[in-house]
């Protein structure tokens, strides 16, 4: 299908959909409402804006540490080539995991899938990479775990047009 330009409705969509969703039962009435539109239209447009591949999800994110997950471990894997596919969709699939993603490898880095996991402790998550290498039989990784957080921001579209957020 071929792609829609982006005019001025779809930009507002994609400003107000960016916007932090508030704590409350209903998170996406306010959206819709700034966008003048009902909650099951907006999400019509979503669908249809994922259907010619102009949106790939839509989705809130949750701040890990202020919901007590201190323990944010990478664990990094050595996958064989011809198992990328099949492990990359196991891992792909196991909640605890909220990235999973295929690196290029370096002659001193032999590491090609990389997994993140939040727990509320580093023994934790030990515990679910331990159960996970067992899964799969793989037997090369490593847990590089988070101290802190330097920064931490999602990239943010069409903020020059000068819009006022949504919560304000």
């Amino acid at each position: 299908l071929e792609k829609p330009p982006l005019n001025a409705p779809y930009i507002e969509y994609i400003r107000v959909l960016q916007e932090d969703f508030e704590v409350r039962a209903d998170p996406y009435e306010p959206l819709a409402k700034a966008l003048g539109t009902t909650v099951t239209a907006m999400f019509q447009w979503c669908k249809d804006f994922q259907s010619v591949g102009r949106l790939r999800r839509l989705a809130g994110i949750m701040n890990h540490r202020v919901a007590g997950f201190r323990a944010n471990g990478m664990a990094v894997w050595k996958v064989p080539t011809e198992r990328i596919e099949e492990v990359g969709t196991y891992f792909g699939n196991q909640q605890p995991i909220t990235h999973s993603y295929l690196r290029p490898t370096y002659p001193d880095w032999h590491y090609n899938i990389f997994t993140m996991v939040h727990s509320k402790k580093v023994t934790n998550a030990d515990d679910y990479v331990k159960q996970l290498a067992q899964e799969t039989g793989l037997s090369e990784y490593e847990i590089l775990y988070s101290y802190k957080e330097y920064k931490k921001v999602r990239l943010m579209y069409f903020k020059e047009i000068g819009r006022a957020s949504v919560r304000e």
